[in-house]
């Protein structure tokens, strides 16, 4: 029953195949979704820290910068909505998914992202606290996984939904865990390439790439930020396809569908 466990990396495992293997294609739609949100926030974020105590001289133009993060957020959140729903359709024995990953019903993701904002409040709140934010960021994450199974819209049935598969809530903190590992180590490598690009461009004669010494350097604030976007971008993906997965075991465990595939795989394996 090694598919039907609810360990966190038992999750994980499943995710990067299912990932890798099967949805390649649906990550990447994620993660270009998601990139015109990474760089307005990478731009806001250090236009603000350059600003400093003078931000509240240039209010207006932090506030432009903030709608257009806005209007970028929706689709974002389309994009790995369509991921978690690649998923599901996966874990739910389908082959030839097709097109059916986009076939979103428009009420399941208005309530998804009802959801995903109210998560995204609570990371605000406690963006000052490690484990609140660290939670939040959970339930923001759920928020997404769980728009397949988003039902009604209405104050409250869309959060009971995402909200109501954070348990057991050890696994998707061992997930959250492995996942800001990962991106700790998406980060070091990605610095490493821009690095080991400048160190072979050093041999090539009659290039002053004294410029481009500042520019790459992890010294620089700007750099640093942008290095963070893509590790994010990189990491995103299987963070939500493990959720998706997670949610989806927790599922099969309540209704009796694991035991039920556990036997059919096991009377297959005897058949053959």
């Amino acid at each position: 029953m090694r598919r039907g466990r609810l360990a966190t990396l038992a999750v994980l495992d499943e995710a990067v195949e299912r990932v890798c293997r099967e949805l390649p294609g649906w990550a990447g739609l994620a993660a270009l979704a998601t990139l015109p949100l990474r760089f307005l926030e990478v731009h806001f974020l250090n236009r603000a820290a350059e600003l400093g105590s003078h931000a509240g001289e240039y209010g207006r133009y932090l506030t432009s910068l903030s709608w257009l993060i806005t209007l970028a957020l929706p689709l974002a959140f389309w994009g790995r909505a369509v991921l978690a729903h690649a998923v599901t359709l996966a874990l739910s024995g389908e082959r030839q998914l097709g097109r059916r990953p986009l076939r979103l019903r428009p009420a399941a993701l208005a309530a998804g992202f009802y959801a995903h904002l109210a998560a995204q409040v609570l990371v605000l709140l406690f963006a000052f606290t490690v484990a609140g934010s660290a939670l939040a960021l959970i339930l923001s994450g759920l928020a997404v996984a769980t728009v397949p199974l988003q039902e009604r819209v209405g104050p409250w049935a869309p959060l009971s939904t995402a909200f109501g598969n954070a348990r057991p809530l050890r696994v998707h903190v061992g997930l959250f865990l492995l996942a800001a590992l990962a991106f700790g180590v998406a980060f070091a490598n990605l610095a490493m390439f821009f690095g080991a690009g400048l160190w072979v461009a050093r041999a090539l004669p009659g290039l002053d790439l004294t410029r481009w010494d500042a520019l790459l350097s992890l010294h620089n604030r700007h750099f640093r930020l942008l290095v963070a976007a893509g590790a994010a971008l990189a990491v995103e993906p299987f963070w939500i396809a493990a959720l998706t997965v997670a949610v989806h075991r927790r599922r099969a465990r309540q209704s009796g569908e694991d035991l039920r595939a556990w036997f059919e795989e096991l009377t297959a394996e005897r058949a053959g």
